[in-house]
């Protein structure tokens, strides 16, 4: 009687890592904030959060092309509704300019993710160069130069 030995990556294909999940209090106020873990590196790897609010099929595509990069790029991507209340802030200054995304709480993109622009930022976190990329979005503040109040109305 013989007994095959079968090498266990091809018997249950890649070793991939889990997300960590988040339970209880923290899950419940990230939730309530509009904040949403939306998969988990390792701990100390770069943090990719975008902004983001309903219907935004641009995000979807820049959720898809950062995961794309997880495997050769570990990193954990978050994802926050500027929709939601308490987050007027970021509604203010991002609401004509999604998605934008933070690199380790830094502006990083907006709009549009490729590949090599994405492999280079969490690269550059990762040994902890990264520096914040100038033309971040600020509608609020662009508002407020042209002249335009949008809480006016004529009569």
């Amino acid at each position: 009687m013989s007994i095959a030995i079968i090498p266990l990556k091809k018997a249950f294909g890649p070793v991939r890592r889990r997300a960590t999940p988040l339970f209880g209090v923290k899950r419940a106020f990230m939730e309530y904030c509009g904040k949403k873990v939306v998969y988990s590196g390792p701990p100390g790897t770069p943090v990719v959060t975008m902004f983001t609010k309903p219907g935004c099929s641009l995000c979807l595509i820049a959720e898809s092309r950062m995961r794309e990069l997880l495997p050769k790029y570990p990193h954990t991507f978050e994802a926050v509704d500027i929709s939601v209340e308490g987050n007027e802030e970021w509604n203010d200054r991002y609401c004509n300019d999604i998605p934008v995304l933070h690199l380790n709480g830094k502006y990083w993109l907006k709009h549009n993710v490729n590949r090599l622009e994405g492999a280079m930022g969490l690269l550059k976190a990762e040994y902890g160069i990264f520096r914040s990329m100038a033309g971040e979005p600020n509608a609020k503040a662009q508002q407020n130069t042209s002249g335009y109040d949008s809480t006016k109305t004529r009569r």
